[in-house]
């Protein structure tokens, strides 16, 4: 709980001191916290990517593989899409290092992500990895960029989707194994 409330009191010096990204962040760790369902924070995520990008993609993470969650601002035909890891670089560094990607698009995801499809507005991009139990198990990707967001606040919702998804998933493990017992 103090953690909690230590988190709030500093997003609302970054509201005083005028800091943009902290009027939608401030709701989206609100919803994080009191998400049940592993899927809803990888989603709140996402809204949150959504004030700043035109598309986004929810791609779930098994094994070598990612395939699509949900999306917004793709055309249907995206739900099909599910390649390997290792095929586009930066994807595969997100999900191996757990780091966000912001930059311009590669190559590859012309041939596997934009097959077919309408390329972005710009080439800037967002590869944002959600993590439990230091595994990625959601990857949220957004382009075609609508104004600018600061690293620094994108990191903190992450890391607190991820302490958030781990401790949904302690729970989970914990109420399994008690049902065992």
């Amino acid at each position: 709980m103090d953690f909690y409330k230590a988190l709030y009191a500093y997003l609302e010096k970054l509201i005083l001191s005028g800091c943009d990204e902290t009027t939608t962040l401030k709701p989206a760790f609100s919803n994080i916290k009191s998400c049940t369902k592993i899927s809803d924070i990888a989603a709140t995520c996402a809204n949150f990517l959504n004030n700043y990008y035109e598309r986004t993609i929810t791609f779930i993470v098994q094994k070598d593989q990612f395939f699509v969650e949900k999306f917004q601002g793709f055309p249907p035909e995206i739900a099909n899409l599910k390649t390997d890891v290792s095929s586009i670089p930066l994807i595969f560094h997100a999900v191996q290092q757990g780091e966000i990607f912001i930059g311009n698009y590669s190559r590859e995801l012309e041939e596997t992500i934009y097959r077919g499809l309408k390329k972005p507005l710009n080439n800037q991009i967002c590869i944002m990895p959600i993590q439990g139990l230091q595994k990625t198990l959601y990857l949220i990707y957004a382009d075609s960029a609508k104004k600018g967001i600061n690293l620094n606040i994108l990191d903190m919702l992450k890391d607190y989707a991820n302490i958030t998804l781990t401790a949904l998933l302690y729970r989970k493990l914990f109420e399994k194994n008690k049902k065992t017992e």
